[in-house]
């Protein structure tokens, strides 16, 4: 596995389920496509994201986790060129 981002996620970690939405430190929102379910409690946890060159899949890695999940993107943040 490749990190393609390491930052902060924003808000409280509570855990990996299902459909859970994690907002990154560089606005961008993605929500868990898998079905791991892992309980957890972090504040402004450390995360990375994750690939495997030419796969397409992103993964989610929380610090303290012990499980990394697949995640899709919901938003991502509008940058100008200027």
């Amino acid at each position: 596995m490749e990190t393609i981002w390491t930052g902060r996620l924003i808000g409280t970690f509570c855990g990996y389920g299902r459909g859970r939405v994690y907002k990154l430190s560089d606005d961008s929102v993605w929500v868990q496509e898998d079905a791991i379910d892992e309980p957890g409690y972090l504040e402004g946890a450390e995360v990375r994201l994750l690939t495997r060159r030419g796969s397409g899949i992103i993964f989610l890695l929380v610090e303290g986790a012990t499980a990394r999940v697949r995640v899709g993107l919901v938003e991502s943040p509008m940058r100008s060129a200027g």
